[in-house]
């Protein structure tokens, strides 16, 4: 597998992902570093790398303005950023992997092995496009609309204002959509999505395995500490979030 590295801090950056690749993932070649968007995508023109390593502030552009050059992107992108929470939220709404700076040995690792899990399920075109939608609406205070999911089969796009809760299957997560038969299932554990839909104020967790739209709730059952859904399912409240959900559903 072959990769690149764009980030205008190299002399920061870039020793520190050599060493994890030498040490954690030497069947990676690095073929090249850019420290600005225009020689970035003249480099993987070139060098058709597997793997980018891409920081999202670059100088005056960014990182999602070098992807936009690529109709059809070929490669698999890792995002390495800094603290900025527009950037991070739209990419976890688009299903794609982040690295934070300083990064970390054990998220590298994690990381480069759902890149390789995910390897040929990836629709980076759609994922892509969702993030750069995402970043741009939440740095406007507008909310993005959807949601992406990594599955079995590849990666499937929702529209939150669907969403009815979710449940965590083991290390996977099920999700029920209204108007939805059929069995939705990522692969990423029910932790990951609490972050991406913190934005969003009618959703709520209610137990260590579920998380709820507020909207879509139809019960409160006080003796069975419990709450009924639009779509009939019955989901426990734990004692530490009855109170706060009470509060919450009195606003709506």
């Amino acid at each position: 597998m072959k990769a690149i590295i764009v980030d205008d801090e190299l002399d920061i950056i870039a020793p520190i992902l050599e060493r994890y690749m030498q040490k954690y993932a030497a069947d990676i070649e690095l073929c090249g570093q850019a420290d600005n968007v225009e020689d970035a995508y003249q480099m993987i023109l070139s060098q058709k790398p597997d793997l980018v390593f891409l920081d999202v502030e670059i100088g005056s552009e960014t990182g999602f303005d070098l992807l936009k050059k690529f109709a059809e992107p070929d490669f698999m992108v890792v995002f390495v950023t800094g603290f900025e929470k527009y950037a991070a939220r739209a990419i976890r709404l688009g299903a794609l992997d982040f690295l934070q700076k300083p990064v970390d040995q054990e998220e590298f690792v994690e990381v480069i092995q759902k890149v390789r899990k995910e390897r040929n399920k990836r629709e980076y075109k759609k994922q892509i496009e969702l993030v750069i939608e995402a970043f741009n609406n939440l740095k406007q205070n507008v909310r993005p609309s959807r949601l992406s999911i990594p599955d079995s089969e590849g990666i499937l796009f929702i529209d939150i204002e669907k969403l009815i809760r979710l449940e965590a299957e083991g290390i996977n997560t099920q999700f029920f959509l209204k108007e939805e038969s059929r069995k939705i299932i990522s692969s990423r554990n029910i932790g990951t999505y609490i972050p991406q839909l913190e934005p969003y104020g009618e959703f709520m967790k209610t137990h260590r395995s579920h998380l709820i739209n507020l909207k879509e709730v139809r019960r409160y059952l006080r003796g069975d500490k419990s709450v009924v859904m639009t779509d009939r399912a019955e989901i426990p409240v734990s004692e530490q979030y009855r109170e706060e959900l009470l509060m919450r559903l009195r606003k709506l």
